[in-house]
């Protein structure tokens, strides 16, 4: 039995999960995805451990910038990583950043 290829009505769009581009990668995307991981996991057991500390003194937060990876930013209130750009200061009215202007990279 044959099917046709998905095809998408006028009206709508084609479904995420039916989109080549976001299930048909190449190794070398799929790597690129899973080094992003790692530093986002990285970075935020980084924080965690510097916010349970209970001796910490002062402001926590964190940047990471690598070769191929956007410039990254930790919101404080909710732990989301967001990309360092405009948008980021509209993420959440109530949420903290804290912009420091050395950029460290781990």
């Amino acid at each position: 039995m044959s099917f046709r290829k998905y095809k998408p009505a006028d009206l709508a769009t084609l479904p995420s999960t039916l989109d080549p581009a976001q299930y048909d990668v190449s190794p070398e995307t799929r790597k690129a995805q899973a080094e992003r991981l790692a530093i986002r996991a990285r970075l935020k057991r980084e924080y965690l451990l510097q916010y349970n500390n209970p001796n910490r003194r002062g402001h926590i937060g964190l940047w990471v910038a690598q070769a191929g990876v956007h410039l990254l930013v930790l919101c404080t209130s909710c732990l989301h990583f967001l990309s360092a750009g405009i948008t980021v200061m509209y993420h959440h009215a109530w949420c903290e950043y804290f912009f420091y202007s050395n950029v460290t990279t781990t």
